[in-house]
């Protein structure tokens, strides 16, 4: 019997708390090496498809790599270019908008000391103030920023390079991990690389799918309100959309806070019912169709994931959350003594949704509709 399990409940909490503790810890510590790796991981599971489709045709292994790395990098370069030159174009107006703010800025004021009955000059002076502790502490705002630019640049600079080890030496990884875990596990190893490798597939192409018809629709209705540089605040709203709960919130305010400094106050309000109506689509109809249930975890698992993930890795740990965990509920759901960890992550059966029932019901619910005229006119003869 394994030891772990003869200690009593408090201990064996104690014990996960702080394993728990310690992986956190060289999560933070280890991120500018470990980010790549999960990255290089996550997209190589991706292609894999591709490359398993060259091998089949005779391409060697080695060549089917490169070829894979060279069209992910077109694919990545060409999204790059397009972002960049549409930001270039919209730093020209950039100082445009500022002086757009400060006019309502000062107008706010005005008006808030007017109603508040505040001189107008306590608030200036109350804004100078925070303006001034700003400046102060933009020492280490500005080493912080250094900070996250390196930890892009390395995540950049090394991702392609453990992209293309790990396409080459999959296999040999795979095999040692059998080997590492012994025989006795080969059933379970096999299966959770099968269910990984589909929840990670589902997922990432299901979001970057999304992740596209969000921007197209963003795009849209920016086009329709009159906004200029619609296709780079429509971009920008996509990806934000990939990173759980969070993006889109983000996105709205920036939307907001564009159509304050450009366009008159009710395009507020015409924004708001845009940015709704995308996400109604988006959650109602993109999410369950193209990303699917595959990551079954709930609502309430997901959200602390995002925030833990954010708190020690940023923006790149909240994009990472959902599927990291959703790989440990796998791994989690194999062994006997971790499942009920698994079950705490699940969804609970009466929140789960049968789109098959549904979509049954609204047919024999529209039939009976169609069939009530008929009803209604044999009821009068």
């Amino acid at each position: 019997m394994n030891s772990t399990n003869q200690l009593p409940s408090y201990a064996r909490t104690a014990f996960t708390l702080v394993s728990l503790y310690l992986v956190f810890y060289f999560i933070v510590v280890l991120q500018g090496i470990l980010l790549p790796i999960i990255y290089a991981i996550i997209a190589g599971i991706v292609v894999s498809p591709l490359i398993e489709f060259l091998l089949k045709i005779g391409v060697k292994r080695i060549p089917a790599v490169v070829i894979t790395l060279f069209l992910v990098l077109i694919f990545s370069v060409g999204m790059l270019i397009l972002i960049i030159k549409q930001a270039t174009n919209f730093s020209s107006i950039i100082p445009q908008i500022i002086d757009k703010i400060y006019v309502l800025l000062e107008n706010t004021i005005e008006k808030t000391s007017l109603k508040l009955h505040i001189e107008k000059t306590s608030i200036e002076n109350w804004l100078a103030e925070l303006r001034q502790n700003a400046i102060s502490n933009s020492g280490s705002s500005i080493g912080s920023t250094f900070s996250s630019i390196s930890y892009v640049l390395t995540t950049l600079l090394l991702t392609p390079v453990y992209f293309f080890m790990f396409l080459v030496y999959k296999p040999h990884l795979i095999q040692s991990i059998h080997k590492i875990f012994g025989a006795s596990n080969d059933e379970n190893i096999s299966a959770i690389f099968k269910e990984t490798q589909t929840i990670i597939r589902q997922y990432i192409v299901g979001i970057f799918t999304e992740m596209g018809i969000v921007a197209i629709l963003n795009t849209i209705g920016l086009l329709i309100l009159g906004f200029d540089y619609a296709i780079l605040f429509g971009l920008i709203g996509g990806i934000l959309n990939i990173i759980p709960y969070m993006g889109a919130l983000i996105a709205m305010c920036i939307y907001v806070a564009i159509a304050i400094a450009t366009k008159p106050p009710i395009f507020v309000v015409y924004v708001l019912l845009l940015y709704g109506l995308i996400q109604f689509i988006d959650n109602n109809f993109l999410v369950p169709k193209i990303v699917g249930s595959k990551v079954r975890l709930n609502a309430l698992a997901s959200f602390i994931a995002v925030i833990v993930g954010a708190a020690l890795c940023g923006l790149q740990g909240m994009f990472l959350s959902i599927p990291l965990l959703a790989i440990g509920k796998v791994i989690l759901d194999r062994f006997d003594s971790t499942r009920h960890y698994g079950f705490l992550l699940s969804v609970p059966a009466s929140a789960s949704y049968d789109h098959t029932v549904h979509r049954q019901y609204l047919k024999n619910k529209f039939v009976r509709l169609m069939k009530l005229p008929f009803k209604t006119f044999q009821s009068r003869d």
